[in-house]
C-alpha cells in the first residue's frame, strides 16, 4: 500500500511538472509595443505595433509583424526655399510683417514575415527568459506631406511623397514571463527598405 501511494505521488508530481512546463512553453504569442524609431523621413518618430508568432518545435519560431511610425512638426519663419523638381530652386522672401507657417507630417509602415530562433530554449526548455533572434522580410511604405502657407495673400505650397519598397532586416526581442501566460520585455528592429531603426517596450501574452 505504501509503495502504491509513493508511486502515485511520484506519478502526480511528474504530471504536475509536465503541465507546468506546458504552461510556460505555450506555442502562440501575441506581443504589442510602443516606442521610438528613426528614419530619414521621420527622425524621432513615435512607433507602435504588434507581433504574432508561433513556436515550431523546441526553439524555432515564425510570425507576422506590423509596426507604424509617425511624426508631425509645425513652425514659423520669414522665408523658405524649395526644389521644384525640374532642376530649379525657388526662394520665397516675406515682407517684415508677413510670416510663413510650416506643417510637416510623415509616416513609415512595415509589414513583415518573421523567422527566428530562441537560443535559450536550446538549453533551458522551461526558462521564463525568452531571447528571439530573427530575420524579417516584407513590405515597407513611407509617406510625407509638407504644407507651407503665408498669412498674407493666401499663398500655399504643398508637397507630398509616397513610396513602397521590399523591406528586409532583423529583429531582436527579449521577454521575461511574469506569469505563465503574460510577459514583458523589449524589441529592436531594423528595416532596410525604410532604413528604419525601431526600439519598443513590449507586453505579450502566450496561449
Amino acid at each position: 500500500m505504501k509503495r502504491m501511494l509513493l508511486l502515485l505521488v511520484v506519478l502526480l508530481y511528474g504530471i504536475a511538472g509536465r503541465l507546468a512546463a506546458q504552461d510556460i512553453i505555450r506555442p502562440w504569442s501575441l506581443q504589442v509595443g510602443a516606442g521610438y524609431s528613426d528614419t530619414e523621413n521621420i527622425p524621432g518618430g513615435f512607433t507602435y505595433g504588434f507581433y504574432l508568432g508561433k513556436r515550431m518545435g523546441s526553439f524555432l519560431e515564425v510570425g507576422l509583424s506590423m509596426y507604424n511610425s509617425t511624426r508631425q512638426t509645425a513652425n514659423n519663419a520669414d522665408s523658405f526655399a524649395s526644389n521644384e523638381g525640374d532642376g530649379s530652386f525657388q526662394v520665397n522672401m516675406s515682407s517684415p510683417n508677413e510670416k510663413w507657417s510650416f506643417f510637416d507630417a510623415g509616416s513609415a509602415n512595415c509589414y513583415m514575415i518573421v523567422v527566428g530562433v530562441n537560443p535559450l530554449h536550446l538549453f533551458w526548455q522551461n526558462s521564463r527568459h525568452n531571447l528571439f533572434l530573427a530575420v524579417q522580410a516584407g513590405l515597407s511604405n513611407k509617406h510625407n506631406i509638407h504644407f507651407i502657407y503665408g498669412d498674407k495673400g493666401a499663398k500655399v505650397s504643398i508637397y507630398t511623397n509616397s513610396n513602397t519598397y521590399i523591406g528586409y532586416g532583423a529583429r531582436v526581442a527579449y521577454e521575461y514571463q511574469i506569469h505563465k501566460n503574460v510577459g514583458a520585455g523589449a524589441a529592436v528592429m531594423y528595416d532596410h527598405g525604410n532604413k528604419m531603426l525601431t526600439a519598443m517596450a513590449t507586453l505579450s501574452t502566450h496561449f
